[in-house]
């Protein structure tokens, strides 16, 4: 079978192998020797010196330019400003910025799409990774002995007092359990962060912006902040915010049955649980009034709270849960 027939494509080590056997006879003799066309050899002896510097497995010689480059020159410097600001900078945010500076400069970007692939060879390119800082630092503060001084308000007689009108019980947390015991840190905290760095994101690309003299972008005012709170927080879903006391043991059935949310994961939200059933085991703990159950008063001894409904359903308020220092 004929060599021409059976390949298609040729790596650069197959490509220098030829063009050294031309340097020693002549292109002719080499092209018949290793079933080539004439025209393929006096390409490859072009471009001998680009064959030298890819791997040897390479065969084609593509430089992955891109097609835009003044949009990700712009997108490059853009994520930079984002992070030395100590914004969050995600792959949504980053082709919603793309689109928004390719309608500015529909010259430079015509055709411009901003696909995964796209952004995807665009990092690559530019050796971006998309990394978030969870903590900014690990070490306590310098005023350490003022706060635990003054965190003792919590225990005063006055709170005491205001809690027991209120038939709130105060839980004692051991330090470094909050993670897993308040229901905030648990279930709602991360669902939260993620709808407000949306909002954020959003109004970046789409939003009304001011600039000072120098250039520098403002801050969004406080009115507009406390729209992002509002907007975020309505699209936790109330069955989230049940559902987290069950999964702290709250507020959990007395026949076991809620026990296992303890060990649930969500892949998709970290520890965000939500509930997709129409009603609530929770439900059936409390009476009409909001008042805990004769079932939920004999429970567990000193862990039954106190946990009251109100307005719409499984709208719920959590207890008051103090952390020692």
């Amino acid at each position: 079978m004929n060599i021409m027939e059976k390949r298609s494509s040729y790596d650069a080590g197959f490509k220098l192998k030829v063009i050294d056997l031309a340097k020693k006879s002549n292109n002719c003799a080499a092209s018949r020797k290793y079933g080539v066309t004439e025209k393929m050899v006096r390409d490859w002896r072009r471009n001998e010196n680009a064959l030298k510097t890819i791997p040897r497995s390479k065969c084609a010689m593509r430089s992955g330019a891109p097609f835009w480059p003044e949009l990700e020159t712009y997108l490059e410097e853009w994520v930079k400003e984002q992070r030395q600001n100590g914004y969050v900078v995600t792959r949504g945010g980053l082709k919603a910025q793309a689109i928004r500076w390719a309608k500015l400069n529909e010259p430079l970007c015509r055709n411009f799409k901003a696909t995964s692939g796209w952004c995807s060879r665009f990092m690559k390119r530019k050796d971006l990774v998309l990394r978030q800082k969870t903590k900014i630092a690990q070490k306590l503060p310098a005023d350490l002995d003022d706060k635990v001084l003054d965190f003792q308000r919590h225990m005063t007689g006055k709170i005491k007092a205001y809690l027991k009108e209120s038939k709130i019980e105060t839980v004692v947390i051991p330090g470094g359990l909050g993670d897993y015991l308040q229901p905030l840190d648990v279930s709602l905290n991360k669902p939260f962060k993620d709808y407000m760095r949306e909002e954020r994101s959003n109004w970046m690309v789409n939003g009304e912006k001011s600039y000072t003299a120098g250039g520098a972008m403002r801050a969004p005012s406080l009115e507009l902040l406390c729209k992002f709170v509002i907007n975020a927080w309505n699209k936790v879903k109330a069955e989230t915010v049940a559902k987290s006391f069950m999964k702290c043991c709250i507020a959990n059935p007395l026949d076991g049955t809620g026990d296992d949310l303890l060990w649930e994961i969500d892949e998709d939200e970290g520890q965000n649980y939500e509930s997709s059933s129409g009603s609530d085991t929770y439900d059936e703990q409390v009476n009409e009034d909001g008042a805990p159950s004769e079932d939920q008063k004999l429970r567990r001894g000193s862990r039954m709270f106190h946990v009251p409904v109100c307005g719409l359903r499984h709208q719920l308020t959590s207890s008051t849960l103090v952390n020692l220092p």
